[in-house]
């Protein structure tokens, strides 16, 4: 028997499959037949990972009106992004037996996946009295570096599933997860998440729709819940809402006492969009705390090659404070594009980057008025430093004019700071004119910031 199907996505659209070509021997009869053979998949592609070719041996048994299939299949050619395409890895196998019973239900007897970074496996049967179905399961990931860069630790999971005989009914999920020296290389979230963040769910699973009735994700300074639907398509439609205690931080930012947030996480699973909208009690900067503070992250790709934005708004006792930015995020660090900041009489826009050693990058405009840095004058100018793969350069260049110091008994009726060169040995000059503690001052000086011992 050699049978051909050019498009599998025409017959199941879910995953996405092309050609589909099977080469076996039809035995058996009417009431007992057999099929046995080789099959492969060409152009299997889920949740943005993708196989050439997925090719093993498969078998079919019809018998007593059950249908019986066992198949396993290897897969090559992989390419791909996201968290998938990193478990399943260059070359997944997999293994399934499931029988379709009479009634129309699906048995998954036993199956098991084992790629690259994750393995899963699951068995399942039939009660002896009442006829329903069970399926248990779990996935491990030994080694969260192989899944991300900055990874650490192991994941687990694991997963106990029913059916009953109702026409219908749904597959009813209970599922939990934890982690043992877990780390998502996100120092940030991972200062949230702690080293053994716990996770536990229930849901249904009925036509291609996964309803969670409850998912919850506990951590060491937080807690989320969420509630909504999975499709087998990979879209998402959830609700969320989580708090937490400081002090954690946010990128830059220190957010003390409680945080509490609700949010949305929409999209596809290979491409996600998580919207949250957050409370916090007062955010620390340097110099500056911001009450009452609402902040705002949204993590989506967009085309301009981003990962999401943030915004945060508040009280100081200078007046309103705002800030927003977009991020791209990095394995070691983060980007910041599309700066603007308005905070306790300082004004910055333009763009940074933040890596694991500090600042490594930075192209800014400021203007500084009265605030938390300045009680009377004004001050402008810029501040870029670049880097690569050598040393950082600086190049920085402040006015001011009329400026009084905000907590120093210093004045500058005129004054200029230049500075240019490498950020470890920054030669500068500066000219002022002015007063300290009432004296007058008259300042033209050169020297270098040296940050090397």
């Amino acid at each position: 028997v050699s049978m051909v199907i050019n498009n599998l996505a025409k017959v199941a659209p879910q995953p996405i499959m092309g050609r589909g070509q099977f080469i076996g021997l039809l035995s058996g009869s009417p009431g007992d037949v057999r099929l046995s053979g080789q099959a492969q998949i060409a152009n299997f592609e889920f949740l943005n990972y993708r196989l050439a070719r997925a090719a093993g041996p498969m078998s079919l048994v019809w018998r007593n009106r059950q249908m019986t299939i066992q198949a396993s299949a290897a897969g090559s050619g992989a390419s791909g992004s996201g968290v998938v395409a990193a478990a399943g890895g260059p070359a997944p196998v997999g293994k399934i037996e499931l029988s379709s019973l009479p009634d129309g239900r699906v048995l998954i007897r036993s199956m098991s996946i084992i790629g690259k970074a994750a393995k899963v496996d699951g068995a399942g049967g039939q009660n002896l009295f009442g006829g329903g179905l069970t399926f248990k399961g779990r996935l491990v990931v030994p080694d969260m570096a192989a899944l991300r860069p900055g990874g650490k630790g192991t994941l687990q999971a694991s997963w106990s599933a029913a059916q009953t005989t109702a026409p219908g009914a749904p597959w009813t999920f209970v599922v939990e997860g934890r982690g043992d020296h877990f780390a998502t290389g996100a120092g940030d979230l991972d200062q949230v998440l702690g080293p053994e963040p716990r996770m536990s769910g229930h849901a249904g699973f009925v036509g291609d729709v996964v309803s969670f009735d409850t998912v919850s994700l506990t951590g060491a300074k937080a807690q989320a819940n969420a509630q909504g639907q999975w499709k087998l398509d990979g879209s998402l439609k959830f609700d969320l809402a989580w708090q937490a205690d400081g002090p954690f931080n946010l990128g830059p930012l220190e957010a003390d006492g409680k945080a509490t947030g609700m949010g949305t996480l929409t999209g596809q699973i290979g491409a996600p969009r998580l919207d949250l909208h957050t409370r916090l009690a007062s955010i620390n900067l340097p110099n500056l705390a911001i009450k009452d503070a609402a902040l705002d992250l949204a993590f989506a790709q967009a085309a301009n090659g981003t990962d999401g934005r943030v915004s945060l708004t508040g009280q100081s006792e200078y007046g309103p404070a705002r800030a927003r930015s977009d991020l791209r995020f990095l394995g070691r660090g983060l980007d910041l594009t599309g700066v603007d900041v308005d905070a306790g009489g300082v004004r910055a826009k333009g763009q940074m980057a933040l890596r694991d050693q500090g600042l490594s990058t930075a192209d800014l405009s400021l203007a500084i008025t009265p605030g938390a840095v300045l009680s009377e004058g004004r001050a402008e100018g810029h501040i870029r430093v670049t880097g690569g793969q050598g040393p950082a350069n600086a190049d920085l260049e402040l006015k001011a004019t009329g400026a009084v110091m905000r907590g120093q008994a210093l004045a500058l009726g005129s004054a200029r700071l230049t500075a240019k060169g490498p950020l470890s040995r920054l030669p500068y000059q500066i000219n002022a004119d002015g007063a300290v503690a009432h004296a007058p001052l008259k300042l033209n000086a050169a020297g270098v910031f040296a940050t090397d011992p």
